[in-house]
């Protein structure tokens, strides 16, 4: 075993190469792009853009804590940062403090902002998450819930939606950002549209995998003929294994890869479960060991199925050691980290991705809260994200007392949150230490 001075604040982990981890990443269509390691920084919510209920226009522009939290990521190791939601919607979002990109909102600040976002790579390639909220979507002017459901969309508005896409993959590219990734995932608009258990249309965008997955192809192809920049501007695609847990059929899913290939998308990120967990899969409750069993197949799969396209893990990634396994085996091209990440930002030059790149230390730190308390957790990370873009004392998650202050704190920030007395109050926990 390999002992660090703050070995029992982490995840057991025993000597492990780290070549693999260090060697670039290229890219099959943007081939004049190259992360410089095989670490990439998972998106988050990160809700720190601003928001104003009253001026529509001035929701969603990138702030300044933004640009911090950003630029202090992008100074550690990871080859690659994705951002968290970026939504090109009009006037709905999945939270407020989300970055908006919207023709109905577009002005010469916004565009210097997105171009001041994008600079903050330093090294790093960096990744704008395009998302349109779908069934998650809230309204701008008041956080009301609005029932978004992709099944009653005419085709007309499907076209809406896949233009949409491809705006804000075109606008990301004029501001420099190196490439964007498209959020196929959970309930935002392109999950529901892949998962057969959300989707129940009748016409060429419902029934069999090929119809369900035509809407991601058709938003592949506009942004490539829109962008018309091959070689210099990355696309890649996140895919969630529950979204496609529902009538699975191997088959089509190998169809579905075969078409990726050809689509010139640079990369899929395979979501939806926790590496950590497979070790110790038979101590987990029943509809957690199918849910982790079928993301493990499905994870699988997409690397087998997948000749061209790169191949991201994402999920649960706590050790070098894991994260090597995936490398040496094959399974993956790279392996996305997240809250671990946000954990550990405040070495600047040596977080947690450098000093997992330079055997410092071989793993991530072990939080006190439970695996399975996930909400807890997001809500921890999201504070830490805050703390970070604030230069404040950042909550270590190690710490008993630590824990203790945040858990008493959460029950009084989600109170006040349900009251909605103090729209300027949005985000997570603002929690000082």
């Amino acid at each position: 075993m390999e002992v660090s001075a703050d070995d029992a604040e982490r995840y057991d982990c025993c000597k492990t190469p780290l070549d693999l981890l260090k060697n670039p990443l290229t890219f099959p269509v943007a081939k004049n792009l190259i992360a410089r390691n095989r670490l990439t920084k998972a998106p988050m919510m990160e809700e720190l853009a601003t928001y104003n209920p009253k001026i529509v226009e001035k929701c969603g522009l990138p702030t300044e804590l933004l640009f911090h939290m950003t630029q202090k990521f992008c100074a550690g190791g990871c080859g690659m940062i994705v951002t968290g939601c970026i939504e090109s919607t009009d006037g709905l979002v999945a939270n407020p403090g989300d970055a908006l990109i919207a023709k109905a909102i577009d002005s010469p600040e916004r565009r210097q902002l997105f171009q001041q976002y994008a600079k903050c790579a330093n090294g790093s390639l960096i990744i704008g998450q395009i998302i349109h909220p779908g069934q998650r979507s809230t309204r701008l002017v008041d956080q009301k819930y609005v029932p978004y459901d992709m099944n009653k969309l005419t085709t007309t508005e499907i076209r809406q939606v896949i233009e949409q896409h491809v705006y804000g993959a075109r606008y990301l590219y004029e501001a420099g950002f190196h490439g964007v990734e498209l959020n196929a995932s959970l309930s935002f608009a392109l999950g529901q549209m892949v998962d057969a258990s959300q989707n129940v249309r009748t016409d060429v965008y419902g029934g069999c995998l090929e119809n369900r997955t035509r809407i991601i192809l058709e938003i592949i192809k506009n942004i490539r003929d829109s962008i018309n920049d091959d070689a210099n501007f990355i696309v890649g695609l996140k895919l969630s294994s529950p979204n496609f847990e529902e009538g699975f059929r191997e088959r089509e899913f190998a169809d579905f890869c075969a078409k990726l290939d050809e689509s010139k998308l640079d990369y899929v990120v395979v979501a939806g479960g926790h590496y950590q967990y497979l070790q110790r899969i038979t101590k987990l409750g029943d509809l957690s060991r199918c849910r982790e069993t079928f993301y493990q197949q499905f994870a699988e799969m997409a690397r087998h199925f997948l000749k061209n396209v790169r191949v991201i893990r994402c999920g649960g990634f706590v050790t070098a050691e894991q994260i090597h396994e995936v490398l040496e085996k094959k399974w993956a091209d790279a392996v996305g980290i997240g809250r671990a990440l946000a954990a550990e930002p405040d070495y600047i030059t040596s977080d947690l991705a450098n000093k997992l790149l330079n055997g410092v230390v071989l793993s991530a730190k072990q939080s006190i809260i439970p695996d399975n308390e996930f909400m807890k957790r997001k809500e921890a990370a999201g504070t830490q994200l805050w703390q970070i873009a604030t230069g404040k004392k950042l909550l270590d998650l190690t710490d008993p007392k630590h824990v203790e202050i945040f858990e008493q704190e959460l029950k009084k920030h989600e109170e006040h949150k349900k009251e909605r007395k103090n729209t300027d109050d949005y985000g997570y926990m603002k929690l000082q230490l």
